[in-house]
């Protein structure tokens, strides 16, 4: 099996043309130097060098292969310096993505301290998107590491996630709506027009396709859905009493505006996910940080 010692043995061989000299220099015996070179030969099929007991030579494949491994090593060392210096200019930012409709400072807040605690020079970039953008941006690695539901979440070999807390999914009216004005749950506002918000990474028709999946798993019928670009305007149709809107515990709802927020019997999970090709110390230290967040500290209402 050709390993990186035998190629050192060869290249040291190669150049010293010595047994004696390459056992000094790699601090071996001579018969561990003879065994690397037996077994490097015996791979190829052909010798390297001609031995004698006044000398050592190398071959003309062994002149060939001397050029190649030396080209080998040089690129190798120079590709462990690129990807050495890369992970540590990775190492030295986190770009971290929110779902913008979660009401997200005081865990933000929560895993930022403590990060910073640990890494007191890294630089910290927020980015806020729905939950489909914030994946896409973590596919195309513009985001290091996303704070999502994990029904929007990857669950392939080459993603990680954290758990961080148990959510319920919940519908908020207005008391501007006629519909659902004298609601006291959720299954009051069950066939309520539905606002959903779609993405730019998705058709009208997928959409819907996720919207009716969503009613569904909840137990809604929606004598309307309307599909609508954003959370945001969503929300402003729901306070204009045009519908209703899903959300969790954790999204933000705006106070002083005729909101009301109904628990329904269904569940999500929040989770962080990651990339492993870009794991850092930075990452899972803030993945690990979130867990409980929520729980300890509260979210902002």
């Amino acid at each position: 099996m050709i390993n990186e010692m035998t190629i050192k043995c060869f290249l040291s061989l190669s150049e010293t043309l010595s047994f004696t000299q390459t056992a000094k220099e790699l601090f071996l015996t001579q018969q561990a130097v003879s065994k690397q070179i037996a077994t490097l030969e015996s791979s190829l099929g052909f010798p390297l060098f001609v031995r004698t007991k006044h000398f050592v030579v190398l071959t003309d494949m062994g002149e060939v292969y001397k050029e190649f491994f030396t080209l080998g090593e040089k690129r190798w060392h120079e590709l462990k310096e690129q990807c050495s210096s890369s992970y540590r200019e990775k190492s030295s930012t986190i770009k971290i993505g929110f779902v913008d409709s979660t009401d997200y400072k005081n865990m933000a807040n929560v895993g930022i301290t403590q990060l910073l605690a640990k890494f007191p020079t890294i630089d910290i970039q927020i980015i806020k998107g729905s939950p489909m953008d914030l994946a896409d941006k973590l596919e195309k690695g513009l985001v290091d590491i996303i704070v999502t539901y994990n029904r929007y979440a990857y669950h392939a070999k080459t993603y990680k996630s954290a758990y961080i807390q148990d959510l319920t999914f919940c519908l908020v009216t207005s008391d501007s709506n006629p519909a659902t004005r004298g609601a006291v749950s959720w299954t009051d506002c069950a066939r309520c027009t539905l606002m959903f918000d779609t993405s730019e990474f998705e058709t009208r028709t997928e959409c819907l396709k996720r919207a009716k999946h969503t009613t569904g798993y909840l137990g809604l019928n929606p004598e309307e859905i309307i599909i609508v670009d954003d959370f945001a305007e969503g929300m402003r149709n729901v306070m204009a009493g045009k519908g209703v809107i899903i959300c969790t515990d954790i999204t933000y709802v705006p106070e002083g505006a005729g909101l009301r927020r109904f628990p329904t019997e269904k569940n999500d999970t929040l989770v962080c996910i990651w990339r492993v090709e870009h794991e850092t110390e930075a990452i899972l230290h803030f993945a690990n940080s979130l867990s409980g967040a929520y729980d300890k500290f509260g979210s902002d209402k």
